[in-house]
């Protein structure tokens, strides 16, 4: 029973099967010779989510047949329109051979696809970008189904914002691992570029290009800056390697004619080409191409570098250019800080021009990340301070980046200032606090120095005592301050460093200098300390001191050593003191405030020798000390010198202003010939004399005699225990005599 129920089925099996065997049979035959229309889709409704799911606003027939061949099924589909995609004809190829079952492919015929860059009527509009709009048609899901694409004459049109048509013809064919077609002018066939990309055992890429015009790039800049015009490409590149990831070929050879537009700060700016060749290279895995050209007699090379996992590096070198040149072609919107700074701050000649744009490409458009730039200046002028003069024939090196420009100078002069060495340092630039460090190692006069600080901010106490300075100077001059147009004094922080060589500082109390002048100043906001050499009095000193401000006042400490010559102290002391060797070494110190001055010294003399007839003979300084001492004293100053040795004791207190003696007293005055007190008061012309001894030379009263007599007004009186007189000895003297308008009394 179950096995004739077997043989039942098995030959209706076979019969069903023979049968519909004969119907594909006779359906293949009949569609082979004539296609049939299968308008199936014509039974759902237009708005059925078949048909959105998959953005299909319209479809027209279908149509099936078999391709004897290819030994294929072949579904055409006419008048297909996908959002702005429309496709008159489109061919779907069915392959049901057994090594390949159901592989299908895909031919679009005399398509046309149309992108319109959408104008932005608010500032929340979104538009489709172009790049979203072919990844959305790429995404569609049916595309997702074939191992082989062809698109056979597709007309593309892309609309611009300013409703300027781009038309180009389209042929491709996609078959797994392998891409060729090429991409035609509409209107000019031959003017075309062709690509081959294979991807089986190695990856291979070729493209050619005959004279193709770039302007089918403009839509993919987003901002419009760029306009392609009638630039034309030619030639041909191969690239080459193990995969798509391992280039290890490049070969790079394209020609560019025509022009290209661009908006820089200024205006338009178009650039002309004839035959440019536009190169490139693979070195260390990093692909290089660029360009060359001529503008405005300068040579640019314009380039970029991609490395894997790195964002695109755009360059630009100039081999010499000027500064308004350079300005005239910075692309609009590029660190628009450093392009205002140096519009309206620098003019001159910058050579060996290196600018790096690290860029990245998002939503259609370029953003710049990072800029990094170096030239060489020459005869550079450039302004960093309103009221400072510029600093001019400026030449060195100079860094730029995102908000910053830095100067290296090497040479360069401002008002009779000499350059040698310089860092100007501009950042904060992208922002609304620009600022400024200035450091300018200068060479010049002492008086040109003096003469371009007055010109600072800076406060002129602070460096009014250069101006007794001659000589010539080192100064490495420091300054921060933000870039505005009207600066108040506090808002600059500065400082320098001067050095005086073979300097003079003149007239510094009566006739007396300090010569062969070597003084190292720094100064800053709150403190300048300095310290030098020099002579004075034919005798070597040595000093350092600070000078700070207290409260309103400026308030120097100075502190040194001298070595006084003892021929000097013969000249000081010329009415006293015959015949003078050796030197005493003193040490002294100085502090003023204002007109407030005081000063104290204290010295040695053990190496000092003299003679004096009138301090007498046999002098012995060894083991001697000096101390003299300045103060002030109300608005006068009162002055105090001490001097003792084994046979001299002298002490005497003045109180003077200025180089006038006020009044004086000679506490002691003790020496091999003399022992006696004075005191002096210039208000009512009195010298007294008193002690155990005095010796005087020869005493010549005659009016033109040169003596103590000499005072117009005198009143003298004196009395010593022993008065001589050249060889005459007088005891218990008493002397008085008036001297009043010139004449003895």
């Amino acid at each position: 029973m179950n096995l004739k129920y077997l043989k039942s089925f098995s030959y209706f099996f076979s019969i069903f099967f023979l049968a519909v065997i004969t119907f594909l049979t006779i359906f293949t035959f009949v569609i082979s010779e004539k296609p049939l229309k299968i308008n199936f889709l014509n039974l759902f409704d237009r708005q059925s989510s078949i048909l959105k799911k998959h953005n299909i606003e319209e479809i027209g027939d279908i149509f099936v047949s078999f391709n004897k061949k290819s030994k294929r099924f072949e579904f055409l589909v006419e008048n297909l329109l996908i959002k702005d995609f429309f496709f008159p004809h489109l061919l779907l190829s069915l392959d049901l051979s057994f090594d390949k079952f159901f592989n299908t492919s895909l031919k679009i015929y005399d398509g046309q696809i149309k992108y319109i860059v959408k104008k932005e009527s608010s500032s929340d509009s979104k538009e489709l970008r172009i790049t979203e709009y072919i990844e959305n048609f790429v995404d569609f899901n049916i595309l997702n189904k074939f191992s082989e694409l062809e698109i056979i004459n597709n007309k593309i049109t892309i609309i611009n914002k300013n409703d300027f048509k781009f038309q180009y013809t389209l042929d491709l064919n996609y078959k797994k691992n392998e891409i060729f077609g090429a991409l035609s002018e509409f209107e000019n066939v031959k003017n075309q570029l062709s690509f081959l990309i294979l991807n089986k055992e190695e990856f291979f890429t070729k493209i050619r290009a005959n004279n193709f015009n770039m302007n089918f790039l403009e839509p993919f800049f987003e901002n419009e800056l760029v306009y392609f015009g009638d630039l034309k490409l030619s030639g041909y590149t191969q690239v080459g390697g193990k995969n798509i990831d391992q280039i290890d070929n490049f070969n790079f050879d394209f020609q560019l004619d025509g022009d290209i537009s661009y908006l820089t700060n200024l205006k338009t700016k178009k650039i002309f080409f004839k035959n440019n060749p536009l190169t490139g290279s693979l070195y260390e895995n990093k692909i290089d191409i660029s360009f060359n050209f001529l503008e405005n007699k300068s040579n640019f090379k314009l380039g970029l570098k991609k490395k894997k996992n790195e964002n695109v590096l755009l360059y630009l070198g100039i081999d010499t250019i000027e500064v308004k040149n350079l300005l005239s072609v910075w692309p609009k919107n590029l660190a628009n800080s450093t392009f205002n700074w140096m519009n309206e701050n620098s003019n001159g000649i910058i050579k060996n021009v290196i600018i790096n744009l690290e860029t990245e490409f998002i939503d259609n458009d370029f953003f710049v990340k990072n800029v990094m730039g170096t030239f060489d200046c020459q005869n550079i002028e450039i302004s960093y301070m309103d009221s400072m003069p510029s600093v001019q024939n400026i030449n060195g090196h100079a860094e730029m980046f995102n908000d910053k420009v830095i100067f290296y100078i090497n040479s360069g002069e401002s008002n009779n200032l000499l350059l040698t060495n310089g860092k100007v340092n501009l950042y904060n630039l992208d922002t609304d606090f620009e600022k400024a460090d200035i450091s300018l190692d200068i060479v010049s006069k002492n008086f040109d120095t003096v003469e371009y600080l007055k010109l600072t901010d800076i406060e002129k106490k602070s460096y009014s005592k250069l101006e007794k300075i001659s000589g010539d100077v080192n100064l490495n001059l420091i300054l921060k301050f933000p870039l505005l147009v009207d600066l108040s004094v506090d808002q600059i922080e500065y400082g320098a460093k001067a050095t005086i060589n073979d300097g003079s500082l003149n007239n510094l109390y009566k006739n007396y200098s300090i010569n062969d002048l070597n003084l190292k100043i720094n100064v800053n906001e709150d403190l300048i300390d300095f310290n030098g050499k020099g002579v004075i009095l034919n005798s070597s000193l040595i000093f350092n001191g600070e000078q700070k401000t207290v409260g309103t006042k400026i308030v120097d400490n100075i502190s040194g050593n001298l070595i006084l010559d003892g021929s000097s102290v013969e000249s000081i002391f010329s009415n006293m003191i015959e015949k003078s060797s050796g030197s005493i070494n003193m040490d002294f110190s100085i502090d003023s405030a204002e007109d407030k001055l005081k000063i104290d010294g204290i010295g040695y003399t053990d190496n000092f020798n003299s003679e004096s007839e009138f301090l007498g003979p046999n002098l012995n300084f060894k083991g001697g000390k000096l101390r003299f001492l300045i103060n002030p004293y109300d608005d006068k100053y009162s002055g105090f010198f001490d001097l003792q040795t084994n046979n001299i004791d002298i002490e005497i207190n003045t109180v003077f202003i200025d180089s006038d003696l006020i009044s004086a007293k000679i506490n002691k005055l003790k020496t091999p010939k003399q022992d006696f007190e004075m005191e002096y008061n210039s208000k009512d012309s009195k010298i007294k004399i008193y002690g155990s001894k005095i010796a005087l030379p020869q005493l010549n009263i005659q009016k033109s005699s040169q003596s103590f007599f000499d005072f117009i007004n005198l009143d003298l009186s004196l009395e010593v225990d022993k008065l001589l007189i050249n060889d005459n000895k007088f005891f218990e003297s008493i002397i008085e005599f008036k001297k009043k308008n010139d004449e003895f009394i």
